[in-house]
């Protein structure tokens, strides 16, 4: 919680330097932070920011799937009947999109949560959630990596 109170005023003392440097964060204005518990996210202007829980799924299949008995056969019955209903509609839905993290994980190759990923996991800030020094860290990695493309050239 120390940290969610730090995001906090992070992002207040830090909206204003924002949305000058949106375009330059990622070429996709994309931010991806992911966590394993639920958190609240500084907002970032002009850049869509993605939270990824990945509590949630175990979270959703707590309190959405109905207790099934310990009979193997009727709790077959059960969960087919409830896979087929318009509740299970919703929970595979659901279940869907809160597996979603866990796929980007994958995908990014991710060590370890906290994660903040830009560039489509081309850079990764782990053990934080601070969104500002993130991006900080970010934009001078471009930087760096631009001065030593450009032979150090870049004013």
């Amino acid at each position: 919680m120390k940290s969610i109170n730090k995001m906090l005023i992070v992002l207040v003392s830090c909206l204003t330097s924002w949305g000058t440097y949106a375009e330059e964060i990622t070429s996709s204005n994309r931010i991806e932070v992911f966590t394993d518990q639920p958190a609240l996210i500084d907002f970032v202007a002009d850049a869509e920011v993605i939270h990824y829980d990945l509590s949630a799924p175990e979270r959703l299949k707590r309190s959405s799937l109905p207790s099934f008995p310990p009979d193997r056969e009727l709790a077959m019955q059960q969960a087919k009947a409830f896979f087929a209903s318009p509740a299970g509609d919703v929970f595979k839905r659901e279940m869907k999109a809160a597996l979603r993290g866990k796929q980007k994980m994958i995908q990014y190759h991710l060590k370890k949560i906290p994660a903040i990923v830009f560039a489509d996991g081309k850079y990764v800030v782990y053990g934080s959630l601070d969104l500002a020094d993130a991006i900080q860290r970010y934009k001078h990695h471009l930087q760096v990596n631009d001065e030593l493309a450009t032979g150090g050239s870049n004013q």
